[in-house]
């Protein structure tokens, strides 16, 4: 989408109230954040409904993904466990689909709606991107939905990544990146950090990546979010509890700052894969 583009939503409806939504604000302001996050409709049918409803990142990664049949897959933030479920119908029964997450009531939520979709090899861990109970070199792909962004120590999160990804493994991360933010945002604590993670820059997230040894990186599928956008986010995370600046305040300050972003890395072969593959492609020419 358009970098430049930020619609709001029909109606623009009221979500500027300060303080923790209560259970029926929460699940409409879960259903604005998933419609937000652009899933397509047709890939939802059959799915769980409360893994629908819980679907509140800011991007569609396994739609961006190539999965394989037979692929392990792992999902960095899986929350209500949607995109478990989506890659698990693309990586089929001999395939492996695990997430993380750190938050109990999340997990919760996504083994109920694995046990209800029928998946056999999907899973969820508790745990941060920082420290991932995943042995080295055992991952095909890792997606996340806003998970990483949630990392305080994103070099670390970084790589850990490329640690449990195979030679040649893929990445497609959803994330929220921001700049020319106002100084008083950064000392929000916990205001920013639900909403946006420890925010950086989309530029020092590539670097990152590239830090932690992950190559042929790209970017792009930018979305700004509108001011009623930014405002769902941190109601959502039930984050201006206590605080001097409210929600509104953020969004309003923030509007033309924030926004999400999909990032794509591989981890490189190993040299003697390398020259493996260029045998083969000599054999194939001749």
């Amino acid at each position: 989408m358009d970098p430049d583009s930020t619609p709001g939503w029909p109606g623009e409806p009221d979500v500027a109230a300060a303080g923790r939504p209560n259970r029926c604000e929460r699940s409409m302001l879960e259903s604005l954040v998933g419609m937000l996050a652009g899933y397509d409709p047709e890939d939802l049918v059959g799915l769980p409904t409360d893994a629908v409803k819980g679907a509140s990142g800011c991007g569609t990664p396994v739609a961006f993904s190539d999965l394989l049949q037979g692929e392990v897959v792992l999902d960095l933030g899986s929350g209500a466990g949607l995109d478990l479920l989506l890659a698990a119908r693309k990586v089929g029964p001999t395939g492996t689909v695990i997430g993380v997450d750190q938050d109990e009531i999340s997990i919760d939520r996504a083994r109920s709606n694995i046990a209800a979709s029928g998946f056999d090899k999907v899973e969820v861990r508790r745990a941060s991107c920082q420290d991932l109970p995943i042995a080295d070199r055992s991952v095909d792909w890792v997606i996340s939905n806003r998970g990483v962004s949630l990392s305080v120590n994103k070099a670390q999160a970084f790589a850990e990544i490329h640690r449990v990804l195979k030679p040649g493994g893929r990445v497609c991360l959803a994330d929220i990146v921001a700049e020319g933010l106002p100084e008083w945002m950064p000392t929000c604590g916990p205001m920013v950090a639900p909403s946006c993670g420890v925010v950086i820059s989309e530029q020092a997230y590539v670097s990152g990546l590239a830090a932690a040894g992950l190559a042929d990186i790209r970017h792009g599928g930018r979305y700004v979010f509108a001011e009623p956008e930014l405002t769902a986010l941190v109601r959502l995370a039930g984050c201006a509890d206590g605080l001097t600046h409210s929600a509104a305040d953020f969004a309003r300050e923030a509007v033309g700052g924030v926004w999400s972003v999909y990032f794509f890395a591989r981890k490189p072969l190993e040299i003697h894969q390398e020259g493996d593959m260029q045998d083969k492609k000599k054999e194939d020419s001749r």
